[in-house]
């Protein structure tokens, strides 16, 4: 019987839908450890292009999303794949945070990857003020979208903190 050969952990993408779902847009900031920051304004948008972006990422990382908010009585994921979120979109099988703890998403993260020390590496995508150790981490402000350029840059700056 042949040895079963190691597969590389699929990185994990941290999302807060509303960088989707919210149709005013994105504005990129990128800090990953241990490389410096690097800011990015994606092009002017709507969730159609944030979603592209965020396709653009999923795709080239061969990553699976976990979602760090739930909003609203329905299933973050239908709300992500109605806004553009491309089909093949993998979500993990523990798909959600759990909030029900603290409304503080960086918290909820951290007991999430306690919960799941095999996971692989990840890329937090929220709002200002969330923070995660040993990620790369996507700060979205309202008002740009997540152009496919900036997510080029958001891989490219995962690659590098490797």
């Amino acid at each position: 019987m042949k040895p079963a050969i190691a597969q590389p952990l699929r990185p994990i993408i941290f999302l807060n839908p509303a960088v989707i779902t919210d149709p005013v847009g994105v504005v990129l900031v990128i800090k990953s450890e241990p490389a410096p920051a690097v800011g990015l304004v994606g092009g002017e948008g709507s969730h159609t292009n944030s979603a592209a972006g965020l396709n653009r990422i999923v795709s080239a990382l061969d990553a699976v999303i976990v979602v760090t908010d739930n909003t609203g009585p329905f299933d973050a994921r239908d709300s992500l794949l109605s806004r553009g979120l491309a089909a093949g979109m993998h979500f993990h099988a523990d798909w959600l945070t759990d909030q029900t703890m603290t409304a503080d998403r960086g918290a909820a993260i951290a007991k999430w990857r306690a919960q799941h020390p095999s996971a692989g590496r990840c890329i937090v995508i929220d709002r200002p003020g969330v923070e995660a150790s040993k990620a790369v981490i996507v700060t979205v402000r309202e008002g740009q979208a997540l152009s496919v350029e900036a997510a080029a840059s958001v891989v490219a700056a995962f690659k590098g903190a490797a």
